[in-house]
């Protein structure tokens, strides 16, 4: 980290890649200290990863790394990509109000899954940009835990594995927020469940409540609009606008049926013969 922060005193604003070469690796309290103090918030872009050896060569499996506790994240943006982590104990990932990507090929293995924020549990932050491609993560929130940030945005695409998506903040009031999600129907793959799809924010005992005093949108789409799709949600609800279309957010060509809580997208009606 030492390193890291001297070659930005020098280099303003570079993009900086920060590999875990050993397996089982644990990223320790003092780990974690070292990134709190660490002065490269002005970091244009940080790539974590663990799937790259030391001459820089990808690996076919990416090695595990073991969290001590809570993961801040730092710099102007920050993506995770082919990382494998192992969270002993209840422990969170935030993103502290800066663009967050869990991209592609990001594992939790056997362990306690992380809660996952777009904002902070130490400040607040005005603005979140959250988004998650594929991991797996007790809740998802695109605000923050104890704090409530103006504006807040989570996108959820791939295919992540989450009990609860959440637009707004844990015990805390957020201004507006922004959730959508973005099934990514193929031909062999075309149903899909949620838990807690909401707008809203939970309480101090994870419980959904209404702490969201402006907006707050959700939309629902299908990746591949000429693909039929089932996505079902245990539980759709706090919001004031809700979009569900395509990834244009279209969808006066579809037919779609709502039935409870299952939405079916279809492909457009065909003419009837007999007209």
């Amino acid at each position: 980290m030492s390193a890291l922060t001297e070659n930005e005193k020098n280099s303003l604003g570079s993009s900086y890649r920060i590999n875990f070469f050993g397996d089982n690796y644990s990223f320790s309290t003092a780990d974690k200290t070292a990134m709190e103090n660490t002065q490269t918030t002005t970091a244009n872009e940080i790539l974590w990863t663990s799937k790259v050896d030391a001459s820089g060569v990808e690996l076919t499996n990416a090695k595990t790394v073991f969290p001590a506790g809570d993961l801040t994240f730092f710099g102007k943006k920050t993506i995770v990509k082919d990382m494998t982590m192992k969270f002993m104990g209840q422990h969170s990932i935030y993103a502290d109000g800066k663009p967050l990507v869990i991209s592609t090929g990001v594992n939790v293995s056997v362990g306690t899954k992380p809660d996952l924020y777009g904002g902070s549990n130490t400040k607040k932050v005005n603005k979140t940009d959250l988004t998650v491609k594929s991991g797996a993560f007790a809740a998802v929130y695109g605000g923050e835990n104890g704090y409530g940030a103006d504006e807040t945005s989570v996108v959820i695409g791939g295919d992540p594995e989450t009990a609860s998506i959440y637009g707004g903040s844990r015990n805390a009031e957020t201004g507006k927020t922004k959730t959508e999600i973005t099934v990514p129907n193929t031909t062999t793959e075309s149903a899909f469940s949620f838990g807690t799809v909401s707008g809203f924010g939970t309480d101090a005992t994870d419980v959904l409540t209404k702490n969201v005093t402006g907006t707050a949108e959700v939309a629902l789409k299908q990746a591949t609009p000429t693909i039929g799709c089932t996505t079902t949600v245990e539980n759709l609800s706090g919001f004031t606008k809700l979009d569900i279309g395509d990834v244009s957010g279209a969808f006066d060509h579809q037919k779609f049926e709502v039935t409870g809580l299952t939405v079916m997208w279809r492909m457009a009606p065909q003419p009837d013969p007999t007209m």
